[in-house]
């Protein structure tokens, strides 16, 4: 099951780049209901916690880092990083 999220914390803490992306996606999808509103802005927090990269944390998602995921997560993509570059180097020498 996924995560409680406080709504109206979440908006709370919005900045104005984001809140400006929240305001264009629901423009957009133009919700004929508040259910439909509801659904939209509850859509909007589910890909930014549990889909969306986060430079500022390191390239993860909040839930990921919630969760305490984000040293495995750093792990796994430096050894794809290293092996990636090994694999160049081995290509380049040839």
């Amino acid at each position: 099951m996924g995560q409680v999220v406080d709504h109206h914390r979440w908006l709370g803490t919005l900045n104005f780049a984001s809140l400006g992306r929240l305001h264009r996606v629901i423009r957009t999808k133009c919700p004929l209901s508040l259910e439909e509103a509801k659904r939209v802005v509850k859509q909007i927090v589910s890909d930014y916690n549990d889909r969306r990269l986060h430079s500022a944390i390191g390239y993860i998602t909040p839930s990921d880092m919630l969760a305490g995921k984000q040293k495995e997560i750093h792990q796994k993509t430096a050894e794809a990083n290293h092996g990636d570059a090994e694999t160049r180097r081995k290509q380049t020498r040839q």
